[in-house]
């Protein structure tokens, strides 16, 4: 992985102790890695059908990195080229990824359309509308990302904000 200046990555150390805990209990050999994690402060208070495709599984989970583009990342105008998607506006998930990309192609089709001519035309109204969307769906993000992951509260955060209001 190459460390590129201002990208985030997701606190590792908030894994670390449950990855650890299931790396070792995979790496004990010929006994079952259940009877390993059983009463593991790391898991305990989780759901038996969670905690089982952990405990129950083939091989070692693999911890992947999140990373993130900060909000308002910008790049200069390269003639001829340009982003769309997760290339556009890489973010933590949040389920707008998809949509995110179909509305780039489509607001790039646009752009293009109203620019058959000039491509370059084309392509910096697509950036230009491009950057402040991009930016407001990577705070949106970073939030949803908090609230699941990361704030000191997570998950707890995340299922208030769809409970109803006492």
């Amino acid at each position: 992985m190459v460390p590129v200046e201002g990208v985030e990555d997701a606190d590792r150390e908030l894994a670390q102790p449950r990855v650890r805990a299931v790396r070792a209990a995979h790496a004990v050999r010929g006994e079952r890695v259940a009877e390993h994690l059983i009463g593991a402060r790391e898991f305990d208070g989780w759901a038996p059908q969670l905690a089982a495709l952990i405990t129950e599984a083939d091989t070692a989970p693999v911890p992947r990195p999140i990373h993130s583009l900060p909000s308002g990342h910008r790049w200069d105008r390269v003639p001829g080229v340009t982003l769309l998607g997760d290339a556009a506006h890489l973010m933590a998930p949040s389920g707008e990824g998809a949509n995110l990309a179909m509305y780039d192609g489509a607001e790039l089709g646009k752009a293009i359309a109203a620019h058959p001519d000039d491509i370059e035309a084309a392509l910096a109204e697509y950036e230009q509308a491009l950057f402040p969307r991009s930016a407001e769906a990577a705070d949106d993000a970073a939030v949803i990302f908090g609230l699941c992951c990361r704030d000191e509260n997570a998950p707890q955060g995340m299922l208030d904000m769809f409970s109803p209001a006492a």
